[in-house]
């Protein structure tokens, strides 16, 4: 499940060790997403509008992580969209991945591991087309 980090974003910052870990994250309210279904979550950027989902949001499976990117209504094409993935409940690397576009302002990942149960820290970095970057932080929760 797709849950907010309140307080946790000073340490999942550190987890990441991105670029630019002074960037602020917004808060994002608890998704409702059972362990075991797919986990989707969506927010407000600014101006923008962020669907994200991790489909089928289980460890014994090849994730697919999508995310949909609108502003004013509109799809954003032409966006760089990236992911970052670190497990949160033990020290392992962190993970890297570009999505690629698809239609409709969508971006998917063509091979997000997720492969232990248990909290996953996900950073979305998205650099629409003539705007100027920016990033937000989840914490997905993986089922068996």
């Amino acid at each position: 499940m797709i849950a907010a980090l309140a307080a946790a974003v000073v340490s999942c910052a550190a987890a990441f060790r991105a670029s630019d870990a002074s960037s602020a994250f917004p808060r994002i309210s608890p998704a409702t997403a059972q362990p075991g279904t797919p986990a989707v979550q969506h927010l407000r950027y600014g101006s923008y509008s962020l669907t994200i989902a991790v489909r089928p949001n289980r460890s014994t499976a090849l994730n697919r992580l999508s995310v949909r990117v609108t502003r004013a209504g509109h799809p954003v094409a032409g966006a760089r969209v990236a992911v970052d993935a670190a497990m949160l409940d033990m020290s392992m690397p962190s993970r890297h991945e570009k999505l690629h576009p698809a239609a409709n302002g969508r971006y998917l990942s063509s091979e997000t591991v997720l492969g232990m149960v248990g909290r996953w820290g996900l950073r979305i970095s998205i650099a629409p087309p003539q705007s100027k970057r920016f990033s937000v932080q989840l914490v997905d929760r993986v089922s068996p």
